[in-house]
């Protein structure tokens, strides 16, 4: 005789997986979006969430953007979720934000100078990190002894200066770089000399 059984197989689709391991740099003060993946599952019905901000204000919506302006710069733990219907599952991923890169916001022209009298006269910056230093490029034509920044400056402001009987009238274009950690920026001004 012949013995029979039937089995039933239970052939499973792939397990739900959040397949994004990285996220791209942000950086302080720029909106930054980032979309995230998953597989397995039932696609048709993922749906994310944030777990866990880690103080940034991010947000992630139920299709997997995350979206925020970071304030502070720093690795951040950001901890994800989706879900299919049926299963949920975490991962923790890292955002690193560095600071906004320095740049030179003071209007041009610099204020006139006057010939015979000392000079100074504020720059200012935004962004970088905690402290800058200042240089002049050159000057165009040339202002004998100077300009110099004293001192070199700090997070936002380099004072620019010479002594008395360092120019002579006419119009000058002078060119000044700030330097703060990794980043640059350089700037060309318009300058008036005036007699007395």
């Amino acid at each position: 005789s012949t013995n029979t059984k039937t089995f039933i197989l239970d052939v499973g689709g792939n397990p739900l997986t959040i397949t994004t391991s990285s996220l791209p740099e942000a950086e302080v003060g720029t909106r930054y979006v980032a979309v995230l993946q998953a597989s397995g599952g039932v696609e048709a019905n993922y749906i994310w969430d944030m777990v866990d901000d880690d103080g940034t204000g991010f947000t992630l919506s139920q299709y997997g953007v995350l979206s925020g302006t970071p304030a502070a710069a720093g690795d951040y733990g950001l901890v994800v979720q989706v879900f299919d219907g049926t299963t949920d599952v975490q991962s923790s991923l890292i955002l690193m934000v560095s600071a906004a890169g320095i740049q030179i916001v003071s209007s041009n022209p610099l204020p006139n100078a006057t010939v015979g009298l000392e000079y100074t006269t504020t720059i200012s910056s935004s962004g970088g990190g905690p402290t800058s230093t200042w240089e002049v490029i050159n000057t165009v034509p040339a202002i004998a002894n100077g300009p110099k920044f004293t001192p070199p400056g700090n997070a936002s402001t380099g004072v620019l200066g010479w002594a008395a009987g360092n120019i002579v009238a006419g119009q000058y274009k002078v060119t000044i770089k700030v330097t703060n950690l990794e980043t640059t920026d350089q700037k060309t001004f318009d300058l008036e000399a005036i007699g007395l």
